[in-house]
């Protein structure tokens, strides 16, 4: 969650002039990524983001935001092909009040082109190519050490958003077979391939994050999680990687075992990502980001790294070391 734009939402500085009070996060990401925590860029394969680039979706902040993902991706010395994103609900704009009911009830329809226009020509300002009608998509991005990574991108934010009224996440069933097609997937087929699920809403709680009990509000929950949950274990995919809550955190999910049987089938891990950009963070959560490590064989590693607002901040002892580490296996 980055939450570009130019007030206080977004908790780095912004704009062409420097300031010597903050950094900018490329500024902040650089200054970490080439410490010797992790050593320099060499090693980086691709970038996963999931969502909410913007705090308001206006073309002005997409435009920071597009700005970004150039200065990243020259940074890194990746191409746009190495880049994973999915749009978050703060991506996509608020139309007011649906006036015209589904089937006379209240069921929310799905997200005008209207509401996705910005995000679309964000898209396409990236990679040069028009996204699908849902958003949705896959990377394929293949390690030194040969072992190939699948990242399915889905959309959690099909339905339209009203403002102070609905939010929650949805992905539904069609995403799932422009996915199949684009990677082939069969259901209960192993692959050679480690498969993400890119994704911004929940899959679960991954951590402390909760809301407080209003009247008349909706929370912000994935309405459809449980078929979600389905789909990852039904494709094999290994693990799911969130935002949205800002807050940090790591799970692991595996279907209750059957007599006699070793090991669950179709375990997999969530990792929520907290924010690297958000101002508005849960108590003692800090801006962050995080690596995932495939250089041991057959496991992969995740490192969680703050990132400092000031060069003060990156003075301090034990700045440049992974606050949270967790193993998770390939196989």
């Amino acid at each position: 969650d980055l939450h570009f734009c130019k007030d206080s939402h977004h908790n780095f500085h912004v704009g062409s002039k420097r300031s010597r009070e903050k950094l900018t996060l490329i500024q902040a990401l650089k200054n970490q990524i080439e410490g010797p925590g992790i050593g320099g860029i060499d090693g980086i394969a691709g970038v996963l983001i999931a969502g909410d680039f913007v705090f308001r979706p206006t073309a002005e902040e997409f435009k920071i935001a597009k700005d970004f993902i150039k200065d990243l991706l020259d940074t890194l010395r990746l191409k746009p092909e190495q880049l994973a994103i999915v749009p978050g609900n703060h991506d996509i704009a608020y139309l007011g009040p649906s006036t015209d009911p589904v089937d006379g009830d209240d069921i929310p329809p799905e997200a005008c082109d209207e509401a996705k226009m910005l995000y679309r020509e964000f898209y396409e300002s990236i990679y040069n190519a028009t996204p699908n009608h849902y958003l949705c998509g896959c990377r394929r991005i293949m390690l030194p050490n040969h072992l190939p990574i699948e990242i399915i991108c889905v959309n959690s934010c099909v339905l339209q958003q009203e403002k102070d009224s609905f939010v929650q996440g949805y992905v539904g069933e069609f995403q799932w077979d422009d996915i199949k097609t684009q990677l082939n997937m069969k259901p209960d087929i192993k692959t050679y391939a480690y498969r993400i699920l890119l994704i911004h809403h929940h899959l679960t709680s991954t951590s402390i994050y909760s809301e407080k009990p209003r009247k008349d509000k909706n929370y912000n929950i994935l309405l459809d999680a449980g078929s979600v949950s389905h789909n990852v274990r039904k494709y094999n995919i290994k693990l799911v990687v969130h935002g949205h809550g800002h807050e940090s955190g790591y799970d692991y999910s595996a279907p209750r075992k059957k007599i006699n049987e070793a090991s669950a089938p179709n375990s997999y891990d969530i990792i929520s990502m907290g924010s690297a950009g958000s101002n508005d963070l849960p108590p003692g959560e800090k801006n962050t980001f995080g690596i995932l490590d495939f250089s041991e064989f057959g496991k992969v590693r995740y490192e969680k790294y703050e990132l400092g607002l000031t060069r003060r901040e990156e003075s301090l002892p034990d700045y440049y070391k992974p606050k949270e580490c967790w193993d998770m296996p390939i196989f």
